[in-house]
């Protein structure tokens, strides 16, 4: 299984053409969204993962790009951006897959099917993600 930055483009790609569908901009920026002077007046609608399901193989690791959704005054319009900050992973099932609780690093441990959920908090707001996570045996040829 290959690294996650071995697809950063491609999911840099997706969530341009996420965000074009949706209506929404994308800043890439990770910073804290209260010093961006862009999200000051902006709510937390929702949040998405990149990949939004995942398949790891035993003994890899990959992880998750999470973004946080922010529109002005309930509109449609609005802005997206990575967050790294004030976020938490659980994995449903620690047999199949672990997860780093901070940094989302979700390693294979016995081939199956797990959830993992994502939590981003902004401010006083809390939103949550479901992504489902398969390991598959390690491939040999």
């Amino acid at each position: 299984m290959k690294n996650i930055g071995t697809y950063a483009p491609i999911i840099v790609i997706v969530a341009l053409v996420v965000a074009a569908v949706f209506g929404v901009r994308v800043i890439s920026h990770p910073a804290d969204s209260s010093s961006e002077p862009q999200f000051a007046s902006m709510n937390l609608s929702s949040i998405m993962a990149s990949p939004n399901k995942l398949s790891v193989e035993v003994n890899q690791t990959s992880g998750l790009i999470v973004y946080g959704v922010f529109t002005q005054n309930g509109s449609s319009n609005g802005a997206m951006k990575v967050v790294t900050n004030n976020l938490s992973f659980v994995s449903s099932n620690v047999q199949v897959a672990t997860v780093n609780s901070s940094l989302g690093r979700i390693t294979g441990v016995s081939v199956g099917t797990t959830t993992i959920t994502v939590s981003y908090t902004e401010g006083s707001v809390t939103k949550k993600l479901a992504v489902p996570v398969t390991v598959i045996p390690v491939y040999q040829p």
